[in-house]
């Protein structure tokens, strides 16, 4: 069975949410589409350090060690290209459709990541997924 008869299948699970809990069946908390799992793994993937993962230290995305350093105006075109960088590395069937880096005129400690992505396996279909992260300067 493939990617796409499987995400049409009601009764197939992907793979495990983020961040992992459980659910009313007793186990993790899954994905039944390959867009949702994506999504999840993308996550995942950007909120990770490299080094921080034991046996991959390669694995991750290089945002937090951006983020310790102080605001500036380039770092809007920093974080974008860590993302698409990570993204590229270890998520090479991710369509990036657009990436929005703004910072917060309430807070200027605060940078909102939207990213508008698909799958190469379903051309045309897209999703987002917002984050916030928080820089110590």
């Amino acid at each position: 069975m493939g990617a796409l008869e499987n995400d049409l299948s009601p009764d197939t699970w992907i793979g495990l949410s983020f961040p992992l809990g459980r659910s009313e069946s007793g186990f993790f908390q899954q994905t039944q589409t390959t867009l949702e799992q994506t999504s999840h793994n993308i996550k995942n993937l950007l909120l990770t350090m490299k080094g921080e993962r034991p046996f991959l230290p390669e694995f991750g995305s290089d945002l937090y060690s951006i983020l310790f350093d102080p605001i500036r105006s380039d770092t809007t075109i920093k974080v974008e290209e860590a993302i698409k960088d990570a993204l590229k590395m270890w998520l090479p069937h991710v369509v990036i459709n657009r990436i929005d880096v703004n910072t917060s005129e309430q807070n200027p400690n605060q940078i909102d990541v939207a990213i508008e992505f698909g799958v190469t396996i379903e051309p045309g279909i897209f999703d987002s997924l917002q984050l916030t992260f928080f820089s110590n300067f």
